[in-house]
């Protein structure tokens, strides 16, 4: 199943099943993606502590992740 990533800023994310979203305005906002893998693994990663609901910073520890 895809999600669309409704994130309107950091730390407030939303995940929605693609078939459950209906887009009401704002259609010629709307981007295709595409990005290639070398462009994706360049971009910076940004770490959000959602077990402890403190998305405003990183976990303690992010070597698994």
């Amino acid at each position: 199943m895809e999600l669309l990533d409704l994130r309107q800023e950091p730390g407030l994310g939303t995940l929605v099943p693609t078939e459950a979203f209906t887009l009401l305005k704002g259609e010629d906002a709307v981007r295709t993606y595409g990005f290639g893998p070398e462009a994706l693994a360049a971009l910076p990663v940004t770490f959000e502590d959602g077990r402890h609901d403190a998305h405003d910073r990183a976990p303690e520890v992010t070597a698994h992740l």
